[in-house]
């Protein structure tokens, strides 16, 4: 047989006489290319999702709002005609409608844009359907996932004035078109509030930026009568929120994925060269009935890469099949449509396995191979007796019991090996150290952002050109709400803008009537304002200006101004991070016409907020404003949950594949002295004790340094995702590592490193010294 012929052989061979070895490799590149693959598409989705969807859905550049009292549909079609414009889709006629849950009429949804559309698809603004199907009949609609998410029930039914809708869709539009969908036959039939318009949706040739299309939008009205445009909204408002949320999300899914992949190659790189060199005395014994150096390198290429490639072709399944949730989350929470791993994430994925695995078999394999037949045999025996013995020496004059005394000293006798299964359990352990700080840390965020834990009830007022004349009293909006049983804190609030002297952009202006210090703002530095001449703002205003705590910034409205001192400094996100809030009497000073359009409501501990927002729906239905409760659930947020739960069970399991190779190898190459110790009077209870103990000590050591690490990486994380969403952040969202956490935290390296050491220590106990000496 020739030399090619021999080598396959071998392989077969090799890995039918070790399927345990085989099963490890294929095991623990499974779990990597999994990782690998998900890693790739998170780092994909993260890179521009907004201009993907965009192109993909055919999104809106501009949308355009008539009143079809005084523009035609025809003439509105032939606005589609000019030479700025590529694509068109409408007119849809549109309508707000008050949506209210048929089976209880008093909880409420936001007031609604609802659009009369026949299909999802067309030329412009193709709608992704997230769940259930298109509206096709009289009776039902489709709504947007802005305006419920994506845990809303398809199939429940709505109510407007008289008319019941059954819900049979999801949909999301890349440009926010509307808020929910009927047929056009059907929206002709509903109880709209204000006057009924008209939207028309438009591509243009140019549209970098806002000027072109400002310029767009101009040339398509041009020859429209006067007074025909409503409204215009640009694609580029939407891109821009998205993208800072995109932004954000980056360091956060850049650092997992980056610690996912790395973690997965140096152990894939661990576990590979492990087997090699346990199979030097097999080396040796090829050498000596033979083999070249090129034909060991084959034998244990290939016995490393077919193991291998059924791991890799199982982990692009399983990779693909764990991402789809999650980068479905992600598209939720970029507000985009779904993500799906690209082909050559795919590719790149099982090309950089194979070159791993390749790479740490060949190496040790081409030295092994250069080697005489004698030395390769020497290598492959058990470690030289003398190697480690000061360490076990050292351990044997502790107090350790003995069993636990042996297993410390074992991986001073392989020195190289006990440092892989250092690294890979001291990833595994950071790992879960940064997870358990962002988890909180986040959490503390969202409930910043939503404010729901001390303000969980919101209460619109309809426009004064809705509901009962001259809109709802504030007033008597006021009193009813203080009325209900379990209100602690009721606050009125105003919002408007203004400009502030060193800012082009406007601020948003919020006024609270009364004390507003109950409401959740989280205050970084200094405190909440005392008065109506003090103010406190965002971290990105007081960047943007210059200023700093107890200066002074002018507001202005039209011809109006009023000075108010920065007393603090607040955690914000919104509003590009521009934002002011001080007592309401300096919002109407600035601007008369100015009134409350919103309630924030506290309550008193143990009061059930779905039952307040009940109550006050039914005392509150006639009056035309509507009561919310403020979940605190974000898309964001639990897109970053999702995967922290995920890519630390990723990250765990591939660490305790490292560790149980690694232990497995350990137990093979003491075979004889386990046998040895059983006839003495060793248990199976004390084997099992010290062969977990041979790599718990490389845990605890793990841990150790996992602590710090896991810490310096969560602040990295943290600070640069604040630094793009322009803030700050409070003490209290990054000092989340408190004694006790920090105590549990640091067992995640001896946890990692039993969990993986268990199946073969329970092997080795089981094992019966005779048989234990035969197979040495």
């Amino acid at each position: 047989m020739n030399g090619r012929g021999a080598a396959r052989r071998m392989v077969r061979a090799g890995n039918r006489r070790h399927r345990l070895a085989a099963t490890v490799v294929s095991l623990v590149v499974l779990a990597a290319t999994a990782m690998v693959v998900l890693g790739i598409g998170l780092l994909t989705a993260a890179d521009a999702p907004f201009e993907r969807s965009f192109a993909e859905q055919r999104g809106a550049h501009a949308v355009i709002v008539y009143d079809p009292a005084v523009v035609s549909d025809q003439q509105l079609r032939a606005s589609a005609m000019g030479p700025a414009v590529v694509a068109a889709a409408g007119p849809f006629d549109q309508t707000s409608l008050a949506l209210a849950f048929a089976a209880d009429p008093t909880i409420l949804l936001p007031p609604a844009v609802v659009a009369g559309r026949d299909s999802p698809d067309g030329p412009v603004d193709v709608l992704h359907l997230h769940s259930g199907r298109w509206a096709t009949a009289p009776g039902e609609i489709v709504l947007s996932l802005a305006l419920v998410g994506p845990e809303f029930p398809v199939g429940d039914q709505l109510t407007t004035g008289s008319t019941t809708l059954t819900v049979v869709g999801l949909a999301a539009s890349i440009t926010d078109t509307a808020d929910a969908w009927v047929t056009s036959g059907q929206l002709a039939q509903l109880p709209g509030e204000g006057t009924p318009t008209v939207q028309m949706l438009y591509r243009f040739r140019e549209a970098g930026d806002a000027a072109a299309v400002t310029d767009a939008v101009a040339a398509v009205t041009a020859d429209l009568p006067t007074r025909a445009v409503l409204g215009t909204g640009s694609y580029l408002t939407v891109m821009l929120a998205n993208d800072r949320s995109a932004a954000a999300a980056t360091p956060f899914v850049t650092a997992f994925a980056v610690l996912g992949i790395v973690v997965s190659v140096l152990i894939v790189a661990n576990v590979v060269g492990g087997a090699v060199l346990a199979g030097y005395r097999h080396i040796g014994i090829l050498k000596a009935i033979g083999f070249t150096p090129t034909q060991v390198v084959t034998v244990y290429a290939g016995r490393m890469l077919v193991p291998a490639a059924v791991g890799a072709a199982l982990g692009l399944a399983a990779g693909n099949v764990l991402a789809l949730p999650v980068l479905n989350q992600t598209a939720l929470a970029y507000q985009v449509a779904t993500v799906t791993v690209p082909v050559w994430a795919n590719v790149a994925a099982v090309l950089a396995l194979a070159l791993v695995v390749g790479t740490a078999a060949v190496v040790p394999a081409a030295r092994a191979g250069r080697l005489p037949a004698s030395q390769a045999l020497a290598l492959g025996r058990a470690p030289h007796v003398n190697r480690g013995r000061w360490a076990r020496r050292l351990l044997a004059r502790t107090a350790l019991p003995r069993p636990v005394s042996l297993g410390l000293g074992t991986p001073f006798a392989r020195p190289a090996r006990a440092a892989g299964a250092l690294v890979a359990i001291t990833l595994g352990a950071t790992t879960l150290v940064l997870a358990t700080g962002l988890a909180t840390s986040l959490a503390l965020v969202a409930d910043g952002l939503t404010r729901a834990a001390q303000s969980p009830v919101r209460v619109g007022l309809a426009a004064p050109d809705r509901g009962p004349a001259g809109g709802p009293d504030p007033a008597v909006v006021e009193d009813v709400l203080r009325a209900i049983p379990g209100a602690a804190h009721v606050s009125g609030v105003v919002d408007g803008s203004a400009g502030v002297a060193g800012l082009t952009n406007s601020v948003r202006l919020t006024g609270y009537q009364g004390d507003g210090s109950w409401a959740g703002y989280r205050i970084i530095t200094g405190r909440w304002y005392a008065g109506a001449d003090e103010a406190v703002v965002s971290t990105n205003l007081l960047a943007t200006t210059g200023t700093r705590l107890g200066d002074s910034i002018v507001l202005q409205v039209g011809e109006n101004q009023r000075t108010v001192r920065i007393a603090g400094e607040f955690f914000d996100v919104g509003d590009g991070g521009l934002r002011v809030i001080t007592d309401a009497t300096v919002v109407t000073a600035l601007d008369p016409d100015a009134t409350v359009r919103q309630f924030e409501v506290g309550l008193l501990p143990g009061t059930d907020p779905q039952q307040y927002v009940s109550t006050a729906n039914s005392r509150l239905m006639a009056s035309g404003a509507f009561a919310l409760y403020e979940t605190g659930v974000d898309d964001t947020i639990t897109l970053f949950l999702a995967l922290i739960v995920m890519l630390v069970v990723l990250v765990t399991a591939v660490a305790a594949l490292g560790v149980f190779n690694t232990t497995l190898l350990n137990t093979r190459e003491q075979v004889r002295d386990i046998g040895i110790l059983k006839a003495v009077g060793m248990t199976p209870r004390q084997t099992r004790v010290m062969v977990v103990s041979a790599v718990a000590g490389a845990g605890a050591v793990a841990g150790a340094v996992a602590i710090p690490l896991g810490m310096a990486l969560h602040s990295q994380v943290l600070w640069a995702m604040a630094r793009v969403a322009a803030t700050n952040l409070p003490v209290e969202f990054t000092a989340v590592y408190h004694p006790g956490r920090l105590a549990l935290l640091a067992l995640a390296g001896v946890v990692i490193a039993v969990v993986g050491a268990l199946v073969p220590a329970g092997w080795a106990a089981r094992s019966r010294p005779a048989a234990a000496l035969r197979a040495e």
